[in-house]
């Protein structure tokens, strides 16, 4: 399949599984689960920086309207959007990375793809909880829901990477 095509298939299933299954999971007493990062997050290393900004902020944008969370999104997405390079520069281990192919554990390892995955989960959803709830008051109450949404995205965002590069 045509590496485009495929993004922009990828682009649209996880904003379609974030609106109609994610965030109704939330609805019946689970964490926020936040999976529409992994587009982001699988996006290959030689992509566009500018381009990844946009796209970033075009997925926060959205998720933002459908959820009535003005900028909360956007503002998370942009950021790891950014960040997402000097976390790849980061845990590189002086390897190359192959801008052929997408980021995947296949290449670079399951403990890099943990720490990258899990780093750049974590801090999106510092940002989001932080901000929604904007108060430390309960800080104990706010770290354990970081904590939590943070390893129910990443287990859900592991498995629809093991169903996005099946080959």
């Amino acid at each position: 399949m045509n590496r485009v095509l495929k993004f922009i298939i990828l682009f649209f299933a996880v904003l379609i599984l974030q609106f109609f299954i994610f965030d109704k999971l939330y609805l019946i007493g689970l964490p926020n689960i936040y999976v529409y990062i992994f587009f982001i997050l699988i996006l290959p290393y030689n992509f566009n920086q500018i381009l990844t900004l946009f796209i970033s902020f075009a997925l926060g944008f959205i998720i933002d309207v459908f959820n009535i969370t003005p900028g909360l999104h956007a503002l998370a997405a942009l950021t790891i959007g950014y960040l997402r390079l000097k976390f790849l520069e980061l845990y590189s281990g002086g390897k190359e990375y192959d801008c052929s192919v997408e980021l995947e554990h296949r290449k670079y390892g399951w403990i890099w793809f943990f720490k990258y995955y899990g780093s750049i989960i974590l801090i999106h959803n510092t940002i989001v909880i932080i901000i929604s709830y904007f108060s430390f008051a309960n800080f104990f109450e706010l770290i354990y829901k970081i904590i939590i949404s943070s390893l129910f995205s990443l287990f859900f965002i592991i498995l629809i990477y093991s169903l996005f590069l099946k080959k």
